[in-house]
Order: structure tokens, then sequence, then C-alpha cells
């Protein structure tokens, strides 16, 4: 045998995953694919091809292409909540806390924005009963921030928690997307500027109602 034909059998050989490394390699050429095609470019097929195994070992850890979304989603919100879990909250300045996490969300979307898409802008929430229990608890986390920095009961406070959630988000998405003529930094210091104008709305209502 040829040294050039030794070569080509090696290269040919598949490769093999520890268990676990295989679920996590998909996972991996998940995001990857996200990134080149968004959220709805995936399939488990073109996942396991990337990974350089066959489409039924992929089928072995996943039971479709939702299992895999699924997963690779849930992998991603737990970085994020590791990321966040030692930013100061309670602190005398709850309006700090909401702009500080707003520059967070920012920066996952430049730095990650597979993870980005795929944990706040797919609707993953509906198939994952973990990452839907996640939301809620960061919900009322942000909600006791808002209702500190405006001084009105949390129960007063959706609306504006809620607008306050649809610009940073929306913000986010639009740079990414190109429909916005600004980077994310732009962006983020724009969606910042609207965040802190309507704190100062909803404060001013209440002082005028």
């Amino acid at each position: 045998m040829t040294e050039q034909s030794s070569v080509v059998k090696l290269q040919k050989r598949p490769r093999r995953y520890h268990h676990g490394d295989l679920a996590s390699a998909l996972q991996q050429t998940t995001l990857a694919i996200i990134s080149e095609r968004g959220v709805g470019g995936v399939t488990l097929s073109e996942a396991a091809r990337r990974a350089g195994v066959s489409h039924a070992a992929a089928y072995r850890h996943f039971a479709g292409l939702q299992g895999l979304l699924v997963a690779t989603a849930e992998s991603c919100y737990a970085r994020w909540d590791e990321r966040e879990a030692g930013r100061p909250f309670d602190t005398p300045d709850p309006q700090g806390e909401i702009i500080a996490l707003l520059y967070d969300y920012f920066e996952l979307a430049r730095d990650d924005p597979a993870a980005f898409s795929l944990i706040f802008d797919s609707g993953i929430q509906r198939s994952s009963t973990l990452i839907a229990q996640w939301g809620r608890r960061d919900y009322q986390k942000f909600l006791s921030m808002v209702s500190r920095a405006t001084s009105a009961p949390a129960a007063d406070c959706h609306i504006v928690a809620q607008a306050i959630m649809a610009t940073v988000l929306g913000h986010a998405r639009m740079s990414m997307d190109g429909m916005l003529s600004t980077t994310l930094d732009q962006a983020a210091d724009a969606a910042a500027a609207a965040v802190r104008m309507l704190i100062a709305g909803f404060n001013q209502t209440r002082c005028d109602s």
C-alpha cells in the first residue's frame, strides 16, 4: 500500500465519539448552521453531516430536529444563565442594573448571534418546559428591577417592563437583520436611550395621575 492510499483511507475513517460527545458536536454544528441560515435552515441531516456522522447516528441522541433544537437552546440558555449569575442585583441603582442587563443582551447578540436567535427569537420556549421556566423566573427578576427603578408596585409595572424587553430585543434583532443602518453597539446605545425615556415617561405618568 502506498503512502498516499494510506492517507486516503485514514481520511475516510469515520469519526468516533465518546458518550455525550456526539450530542455536543451536533449542537455545535446546529449553531453554525443557524449563524449561516437562521433557525429555519437547520436540518438534522445537515447537522449530522457537518459533525461527520450518519443521519442514523444523530437519531441515537435526538428523536428528531425539534429535539436537537430544544437541547441546543437549553445548553445556550444555561450558559447565558451562568453568565448572568454573578451580575449585581438589588443594588441602590436599579436603573443601572436594567441598562447593564440591556448591554449584556447586545453583547450576546454580537458574540454569539446563533445562541441569541435560538433562545430569544425562535419561539423555542413553547417546546421547552425548562426554558419557559427559566424565562418566567428571569422575567420576575427583571420586573423587580423595574419596580425598584420606578418605585411602583411590581403589579403595576408589567406594561413598562414588557415595553423595555420589546425595545431591547427589537433593536437587537433589527440590527442583526440589517433593518437598521447601525452596528449592534450603536443599536445598544439607542436602545438604552429609549429605555431611559420609557422609565421617565412611566414615572411622569404616575406623577400626573
